[in-house]
């Protein structure tokens, strides 16, 4: 309460203070940031989580606001308030790739277009990233159109959040279906190994491998049937699909899928080495780097 000769109690001061702040009530924050200028950052965060634009740029002039620009941008660009963060930008809030990163993340397209320009190429990408993540489709067409180019991370990100209309919007712009099929063998997402195979994935083998040692057998069987084009030395070759295991046979033990893992790579093996002697390459066959990279791991 204000005193007859105007002083109000500073507790008080503050939490009129606040509360003017979160209403956007301007005419009084001015006339209370008089008793309380020590709390001008705080209400410029209040003001911001309330989306009161005209009232945070009112406060975001005070040098006592100065230190809540950057917490203040960051929530607003979270709570979805674009027109605060244009006050906050104007004003000098400086972790915009942070803030970038925050829009996205909660799917506030409004935000991210106004941080876009003035942010930076990395935080653009991370940007797609946790926005593939969390299957914002609007937001990631909008990244990849403003230029992000992490679309193989991006991919992996989608593969793990499981959303496969972000996968199709990644590989139509450019993404490697070859790799997301060995990502989604290695977390048994059957669905989207069949979208990579259907979209012209060449890792089949090395796909196969990776599920069959993870223990994923419905993806298995997704890569066992796939449709590789004919041409492609990766497609599992006869041999190699009849040592598929039976994902019925293979409920609740791994060790069927090891063992039959083991038998299919020595297949796919002797099937790619014959294929290439065929081709006049003679006794200098290499195995393929995965393979090799498994024998390597075997050794150790």
């Amino acid at each position: 309460m204000e005193s007859p000769d105007g002083v109000i109690d500073p507790v008080q001061a503050t939490e009129l203070l606040l509360a003017a702040a979160r209403a956007g009530d301007t005419v009084r924050v001015r006339d209370l940031v008089r008793h309380d200028a020590s709390s001008a950052m705080r209400a410029l965060i209040a003001a911001a989580v309330a989306g009161q634009a005209e009232t945070a740029a009112v406060i975001a002039e005070l040098p006592d606001a100065s230190p809540g620009l950057s917490p203040a941008l960051l929530l607003a660009a979270r709570h979805g308030h674009p027109t605060v963060v244009d006050v906050l930008l104007a004003a000098g809030a400086e972790n915009i790739d942070q803030a970038l990163v925050e829009a996205a993340a909660h799917d506030v397209a409004e935000a991210v277009i106004r941080l876009l320009p003035v942010g930076s190429t990395g935080a653009a990408d991370a940007a797609l990233e946790i926005a593939a993540e969390r299957g914002h489709t609007a937001l990631v067409s909008l990244l990849i159109e403003a230029g992000a180019t992490s679309l193989g991370q991006a991919l992996k990100c989608a593969i793990d959040g499981g959303h496969i209309r972000v996968c199709e919007q990644l590989l139509d712009a450019g993404a490697n279906p070859s790799e997301g099929l060995c990502d989604a063998a290695l977390v048994g997402n059957a669905a989207l190994s069949q979208l990579f195979i259907r979209r012209g994935a060449q890792s089949l083998d090395q796909a196969f491998l990776i599920a069959s040692k993870a223990g994923k057998t419905d993806a298995l069987v997704e890569i066992v049937h796939g449709r590789a084009p004919d041409q492609s030395l990766t497609k599992p070759s006869a041999a190699t699909a009849a040592a598929a295991p039976d994902p019925k046979a293979c409920a609740g033990k791994p060790q069927v899928v090891a063992a039959a893992a083991e038998r299919a790579q020595q297949r796919v093996q002797e099937a790619t080495a014959a294929r290439r002697l065929d081709r006049g390459g003679g006794s200098t066959v290499k195995k393929p780097v995965f393979q090799r990279a498994v024998r390597s791991e075997r050794r150790a």
